[in-house]
């Protein structure tokens, strides 16, 4: 059967303009059709497992067929779509699975996939991934979080398939893209640190775990190198825009680069990336005789990042239930965590002690 998931409208939808502005319903238009024409461009029908897919299936040690399309049906039977959808979204799921398996294939110079084509929350992230696209390109405005609500998975598991998904699809719309982009991004500054986002527990094993696990999904240490890089450019914004450069700002980054460590990284529990730059930038320019003003500094990160949430300068999460603005956060992470002197004299940081590694290297962007 061919896929009959698309409103006849839209080929019924009227001329327009190159230089009139995008409008909802033509945004909605443009995008449908697009994942319409990337899922049937092959002549290959994708709403059921295609024999590239049950050749994948059948080479597992245990068929994992029937389990795929129970929870496929599962998924389905919770009416989180309109029934014409669903042909859509199945075929979503299958063609960007079998682009995964490809390319692992071809990369490992492996057939078998047993261990991951058999991972409940592999395949609920994939699902969640495949949902997000589909309600984004039909404008819906139940996106993530809820999606992946809906699918049953937690915010790390549906990060380490965002990387994935893109490189299996290469051809999404540019606009469906740089959404998911743009949602891996929330999670990696805040979203992915909260305390139910399954990321703690990974930190956890992270020497225990299955080094071996297919790098179709990322890890622990992955999601770390990308807070990494988005922290270091984000700081250079900010220091940028405060006159903090130089060796100042090496400093600044070691501090960042130390809170962000595995031993250290509970930091950033229930916290906002941006909370710790924040702090982290303060203290080191009040130790190192170059103080900057509170103002100056909130008012340059309002400035760089204009769409942040109020929350991440007025609420920063102290203990369950007890919050404090930024100001307060930013005592207490001075002498708490960067062991400051507590004294009415200038601090003095153990941080400038001699024996202290020196600043840390830029991460490579």
């Amino acid at each position: 059967p061919t896929l009959t998931a698309a409103p006849l409208t839209l080929t019924a939808a009227p001329p327009t303009s190159t230089g009139d502005p995008p409008t909802p319903v033509r945004s909605t238009i443009t995008l449908v059709r697009h994942l319409h024409h990337l899922l049937t461009k092959d002549s290959i029908n994708f709403l059921h497992p295609t024999p590239t897919l049950l050749r994948f299936f059948h080479l597992c040690d245990t068929d994992p067929t029937d389990s795929i399309a129970s929870r496929l049906n599962l998924l389905q039977s919770s009416q989180i779509l309109p029934s014409s959808r669903w042909p859509l979204l199945r075929s979503l799921y299958h063609h960007v699975l079998q682009s995964l398996l490809l390319g692992e294939e071809l990369r490992l110079r492996s057939h078998n996939f047993s261990q991951l084509l058999h991972h409940d929350a592999f395949h609920r992230a994939l699902l969640s991934a495949s949902l997000e696209v589909l309600l984004y390109s039909y404008g819906s405005s139940d996106l993530f979080p809820a999606s992946i609500e809906h699918c049953g998975v937690n915010v790390y598991d549906f990060f380490k398939v965002i990387e994935g998904f893109l490189k299996a699809e290469p051809d999404l719309h540019r606009d469906v893209a740089k959404h998911l982009q743009v949602v891996e991004t929330k999670i990696l500054e805040e979203l992915g640190w909260r305390e139910d986002s399954g990321l703690h527990e990974a930190l956890r094993s992270l020497e225990t775990a299955n080094q071996r696990a297919e790098k179709a999904r990322g890890g622990p240490s992955v999601f770390m190198n990308r807070v990494e890089r988005l922290a270091f450019r984000r700081l250079q914004i900010i220091g940028g825009l405060v006159d903090v450069t130089g060796e100042t700002l090496r400093k600044v980054w070691t501090c960042v680069q130390h809170c962000l460590s595995e031993k250290h990284s509970t930091l950033l529990r229930n916290r906002h990336l941006d909370q710790v730059l924040m702090c982290s930038l303060f203290a080191i320019c009040l130790v190192a005789e170059s103080e900057i003003k509170f103002k100056t500094l909130v008012a340059a990160y309002r400035s760089a990042f204009p769409f942040t949430p109020q929350s991440v300068v007025r609420s920063v999460y102290i203990a369950p239930g007890k919050f404090d603005s930024i100001i307060g956060s930013i005592t207490r992470f001075s002498y708490r965590k960067l062991n400051l002197s507590s004294s009415s004299s200038p601090p003095v940081p153990r941080y400038s002690d001699s024996r202290c590694s020196p600043p840390s290297p830029s991460p490579p962007l």
